[in-house]
Formats: C-alpha cells, structure tokens, sequence
C-alpha cells in the first residue's frame, strides 16, 4: 500500500490492540476465581477478536504489520472462553 500515513495508523492502532490483548489475557489468568473472572473469560477473547480483525484489515489492504506491533507468538491464554 502506498499511503505511508494509513499504514503508520493502523500499525499504531496494532501495537496497542496487541498491548491490549496481553493485558486482558494477564488480567483474566489472574482473576480466575474471583469476581473480575467471569467477566474477564467474556471481553478477553473479545478483545483478541478485535486485535484479529485489525490484523486480517490490514492484510486485505496491503499493509505491513511492524513486527514490533504484532505479538511474536500466539495467544498466551490457558485456557478456552
């Protein structure tokens, strides 16, 4: 894609949603079993949706993921929603 400024957006916008995505899969490991559980087991996987469609627009248009804006292995989830 040749619209550097689109690209650095939405590179941006990955960097956060992966950053996001982690905090939510910590937050829900470590809450299993107390009130915040339930509701993390709901909007962390919705959370990683999100950073997935994020991923999957940005292949559709022909940008390139900044490797420092993606996560360098899969999800670090323990456990299915």
């Amino acid at each position: 894609m040749a619209d550097k400024e689109l690209d650095t957006y939405l590179n941006d916008h990955l960097g956060g949603a992966t950053l996001g995505s982690e905090l939510a899969a910590q937050i829900w490991d470590r809450a299993e079993g107390t009130p915040l559980g339930p509701v993390m087991a709901r909007v962390a996987p919705e959370i990683e949706e999100d950073r997935r469609s994020l991923v999957d627009l940005m292949g559709r248009l022909g940008t390139p993921a900044n490797p420092i804006s993606r996560r360098p292995r899969g999800p670090r989830r323990r456990r299915p929603a």
